[in-house]
């Protein structure tokens, strides 16, 4: 059988109730992807839009955002409740952070002023075998065999994007 997975996740660290982030980029991915003669064919990353220089939002505190999405192809031998086999799959993730506005005004102990911005895309491709198996029966295996379901392993896995930016470029932003 064929299964198809999908995941996504979304983790915020708002420091202020009345906090706020907005933010947006554009980025592009050109050329081949793919595993050829034992060596990886990777596209050529560009930035079409910065999404650090649209980082907006104003808040006493530091706020981040975290969101990832999972794209996953298996193909499996087994029952819809139970198979075991290979898979392929995507994961793409991006963290953006905004410095307090308490930054931008300086403050006598902290030094002089600055409010940092920053992002993290990662694109990650994977292939590996696993196990696929209901929630609840791997509950009851685990319960009454008391032997827990192996984890999945990965054969190949690639960051083919991993950029961090931080602005402005400065030790205090960096740290």
């Amino acid at each position: 059988m064929l299964k198809q997975t999908f995941k996504f996740l979304v983790s915020t660290a708002f420091s202020a109730k009345n906090g706020n982030l907005s933010a947006t980029g554009q980025w592009g991915l050109h050329g081949p992807i793919g595993y050829v003669n034992s060596s990886f064919l990777t596209p050529t990353f560009s930035v079409e839009k910065s999404i650090v220089q649209s980082i907006r939002g104003v808040s006493i505190g530091v706020e981040g955002i975290v969101v990832a999405a999972e794209f996953r192809f298996g193909f499996m031998i087994g029952l819809p409740v139970a198979g075991a086999g290979a898979f392929v799959g995507v994961v793409a993730s991006i963290g953006l952070t905004n410095g307090s506005a308490a930054g931008r005004v300086g403050l006598p102990l902290a030094g002089p002023a600055v409010k940092c911005r920053g992002s993290t895309l990662v694109l990650t491709v994977r292939a590996g075998e696993g196990l696929s198996v209901s929630e609840p029966l791997a509950k009851a295996i685990e319960t009454v065999l008391k032997v827990p379901i192996p984890n999945e392993v990965d054969f190949l896995k690639k960051d083919i994007v991993n950029r961090t930016v931080v602005e402005p470029d400065v030790p205090l932003c960096r740290g």
